[in-house]
């Protein structure tokens, strides 16, 4: 950590440097007259903790079709900003960073079976993990009657 001392008589002043930065005017006092910056110690943020993390999505699907899931931090005043990671079976991870307690991700899988959708949210004050399970299906198979029916008089 950088840290910068003032030259003031008898008084020694460690600042840690940050990007606030602060300009005292000294006049008078027997000091020299002058501008001197200091920049002021970052102050720790007040810090909400995520408690919860739910998953909302389907539990089952088709094969070949987009589905929405959506992660959601529990309190709502939780700490903002958050990272969402997102891993699904059979998928390429997901990070998105946002200033607010919800975040989603859509995800679509050609291959049949039971998935798994596992969101970590990392805030100020650590991570929350949750899973979410679903079942994806086969596309149906259409039958129709051959020849169509000629509907058209």
């Amino acid at each position: 950590m950088n840290t910068q001392r003032s030259r003031l008589p008898n008084l020694a002043i460690a600042v840690a440097l940050t990007a606030v930065t602060l300009l005292i005017t000294m006049l008078g006092l027997g000091l020299q007259s002058g501008n001197l910056a200091y920049a002021l110690p970052a102050l720790a943020p007040d810090v909400t903790a995520s408690t919860q993390l739910t998953i909302t999505g389907p539990t089952t699907g088709t094969a070949g079709t987009a589905y929405v899931f959506t992660a959601t931090v529990a309190p709502i005043t939780a700490t903002t900003p958050i990272t969402y990671f997102w891993q699904a079976t059979g998928q390429t991870p997901i990070m998105h960073t946002t200033l607010t307690p919800t975040d989603t991700a859509v995800f679509t899988w050609t291959i049949t079976g039971p998935k798994l959708i596992t969101v970590t949210a990392l805030d100020a004050d650590g991570q929350i993990s949750s899973t979410h399970s679903l079942t994806i299906a086969p596309r149906p198979i259409i039958l129709a009657r051959w020849p169509v029916p000629n509907t058209h008089t």
